[in-house]
């Protein structure tokens, strides 16, 4: 199956079975992680890794198809003593390919104008940021780079964004977000994934959520907007999209908070009636 580029014209035209043999081969090379993985698993994000696997084929992006294939090899082995995930959270395998696909292709949609490689590495970036948020690497995710053969920029930009829990005053972390564009642009579709599934964390988390991308990730696309004005319309999708994510989470979470108070009053109510009854029982024995 060849792929030809979006404008209609050939770049070179990149058979699909090249490119994953190519990639298949890397990876055997590499002997850190068999190409295989457990395709059962796979079934209900087939069609978007389908549709970034084609895309990174017709556009040439090697770093994308590599990623896409290290993230389903390393999440999804056949064997289970050949995971390799060690580091302790509350999140499913599922859920770290499903944000990493779900992050990829929300960049891809959006269509910004940046070159065919700076392409390559945000998608990449995209993919590759659950690897290291998961994998223990005993390398800090070195092995990325040097047994993949992947870009060494997209380890440099995934570590931009990799936020440290232990820091307090964020300040510093968010200006250097801000710095790099295409660490930036990751960021922000990597955030507008998280708020569209808040309706999945608990009202604490949500609020949280919600609280912070008012105070810090709408400023980060107006600054965006203002420092690289060829991104302008992609920052602005962003933005509107966790706008209208962020109401909802808001009117949501609102309305669970006064529901709750409702209830809480209500059986404040049933307590104080239950003692009223009590008292009036132990007067009617007397």
């Amino acid at each position: 199956m060849i792929f030809y580029a979006n404008n209609g014209g050939s770049i070179g035209k990149i058979e699909e079975s090249m490119m994953k043999e190519k990639v298949k081969q890397i990876i055997l090379d590499s002997g850190y992680l068999k190409p295989t993985y457990d395709a059962k698993r796979m079934v209900d994000f087939q069609s978007r890794y389908d549709t970034l696997w084609n895309y990174a084929c017709k556009n040439e992006l090697m770093n994308t198809a590599m990623s896409l294939r290290l993230l389903i090899s390393f999440f999804f082995p056949v064997n289970k003593e050949d995971i390799r995930y060690s580091k302790n959270d509350n999140y499913s395998s599922e859920t770290y390919v499903d944000h990493a696909l779900w992050v990829a292709n929300m960049l891809m949609d959006i269509h910004p104008e940046i070159t065919k490689e700076e392409e390559d590495i945000a998608l990449s970036v995209a993919i590759c940021h659950t690897l290291i948020e998961k994998i223990d690497f005993e390398h800090k995710g070195q092995e990325l780079v040097d047994l993949f053969h992947m870009d060494p920029e997209i380890l440099e930009l995934i570590y931009i964004n990799l936020r440290d829990k232990t820091q307090k005053d964020m300040t510093n972390y968010y200006k250097r977000i801000q710095e790099n564009k295409l660490a930036l642009l990751v960021k922000l579709a990597d955030r507008s994934n998280i708020v569209g599934n808040l309706y999945l964390s608990s009202i604490q988390v949500a609020q949280g959520y919600v609280r912070d991308t008012k105070q810090n990730f709408f400023s980060m696309c107006i600054y965006g907007k203002e420092h690289y004005p060829d991104l302008y319309l992609a920052f602005g999708l962003l933005m509107e999209k966790m706008r209208c994510l962020v109401d909802v989470a808001d009117i949501l979470s609102t309305r669970f908070v006064n529901q709750e108070n409702m209830l809480n009053n209500e059986i404040l109510a049933l307590k104080e009636e239950n003692a009223r009854l009590r008292k009036a029982i132990r007067q009617l024995k007397k």
